[in-house]
């Protein structure tokens, strides 16, 4: 066992919610995620995409990538 192997088996996660985070940006770097504002997660809970490589959005609705929401829930930077 190399030292990555037992650092990734000595490690714990505070809080099963912490596990899901971790394993929704795992399957976003994965599949080279850069095109998606957001991840879902396993447990169907809305992540930003820490890969993210888009325009800066503020979008207060997760999931939508801002389509058919009001332009108050979704705008871009600086507007």
């Amino acid at each position: 066992m190399n030292d990555q192997e037992r650092e990734e088996l000595e490690f714990t996660y505070s809080t099963p919610a912490e596990v899901d985070r971790y394993d929704a940006e795992l399957g976003a770097y994965n599949r080279n995620d850069t095109t998606s504002r957001w991840i879902l997660s396993d447990r169907d809970v809305w992540y930003r995409n820490p890969f993210y490589a888009g325009p800066p959005y503020v979008c207060s609705v997760p999931g939508c990538d801002c389509d058919g929401y009001p332009e108050s829930q979704c705008r871009e930077y600086g507007d």
